[in-house]
């Protein structure tokens, strides 16, 4: 299991990397158009648009895992480890439980975008907006192991 995991953060980091990547090399080519060409590429703009969502969204539970989102962090070093495990396991199951409702109405989302096109690449919405719900599972996925992760390492600790 913990070999399949791996595979798959990697893979997210590498998604990531390419969605950067590609973002820029179109950036850079709808302006090198403007200015060479006069008029760049309509697609330009709306597929790099699309790769900025997916990007974000993929690299979310990248940082939910190595635990890099937004957090103040004063309470918890003050707090007896039994109590600081408590806490951060509380944390970590709330935002599981966005992540997850996100992931609900995401998907409920893709049944509206479903009848919808974008105008310039003339593709279905579901593809842009399936990044919502993907990202919502694999955010819960990635506070699921820092929950069991914590479980652990506190009975490790218990058992020293």
């Amino acid at each position: 299991m913990q070999g399949f995991m791996n595979r798959l953060w990697r893979a997210l980091e590498t998604g990531a990397a390419v969605s950067l990547g590609l973002m820029a090399a179109l950036v850079i080519y709808q302006v090198g158009a403007r200015y060479l060409f006069g008029s760049p590429p309509s697609w330009t703009e709306e597929l790099a648009r699309f790769l900025q969502v997916w990007l974000v969204l993929l690299a979310s539970p990248i940082c939910v895992r190595r635990g890099m989102h937004l957090a103040v962090d004063y309470v918890t070093p003050r707090l007896p480890p039994r109590a600081a495990i408590a806490l951060r396991t509380g944390v970590l199951l709330i935002s599981a439980l966005f992540c997850l409702s996100l992931a609900f109405y995401g998907v409920r989302l893709l049944a509206v975008a479903g009848f919808q096109t974008s105008p310039a690449l003339g593709i279905s919405m579901v593809w842009p907006y399936l990044a919502v719900p993907v990202s919502g599972v694999l955010m819960a996925v990635a506070a699921g192991v820092l929950i069991v992760a914590g479980f652990r390492r506190g009975a490790e600790d218990d058992e020293r």
